[in-house]
């Protein structure tokens, strides 16, 4: 039996497709530095859903993590390590404009193919994004600046 397609099985495709690994809700891709993850959020009033955008600078940790640790960073209730910079995929610099209404509106229309592009695009944005600006420097400065709606904890 074929699984039905989902946001959440769009937003899988899509992650792995872009090279983010994990399972479940949280996607990770592991870079020198840092690692940035990815999150599908489904909303818990409607059928919608959120992209959350995590940063863990590898410099600013105690003890390396498990992908079962990453995994786990989103999780509201238990969170298994702490985010350093934590933003929604629509408050990205250069995210298409409106993107979370845009979403909203696709998956009222039932519309998994125009999900499917307007998502892989951000999410492209945003690794594109990351690659020049992934810097804390950089990232507090853009906060700073209000570049980038961001909850920035403050050893960065």
């Amino acid at each position: 039996m074929t699984k039905p397609l989902t946001t959440n099985t769009v937003f899988d495709s899509i992650a792995l497709q872009l090279g983010f690994h994990g399972d479940g809700a949280t996607r990770l891709i592991e870079e020198t530095g840092y690692y940035l993850l990815i999150n599908h959020q489904k909303s818990v009033y409607n059928d919608t859903f959120y992209v959350n955008i995590g940063i863990i600078y590898k410099e600013l940790l105690k003890t390396s993590l498990s992908a079962r640790d990453l995994n786990g960073a989103f999780n509201v209730k238990n969170p298994t390590t702490v985010v350093h910079v934590d933003f929604r995929l629509d408050d990205l610099p250069g995210a298409s404009q409106n993107l979370q209404e845009t979403l909203d509106s696709l998956i009222k229309q039932n519309d998994l193919k125009r999900i499917t592009h307007v998502l892989t695009e951000n999410l492209i944005k945003l690794l594109s994004f990351m690659h020049k600006n992934h810097a804390r420097s950089t990232i507090k400065s853009l906060r700073d600046q209000k570049k980038l709606n961001a909850m920035i904890l403050k050893e960065v």
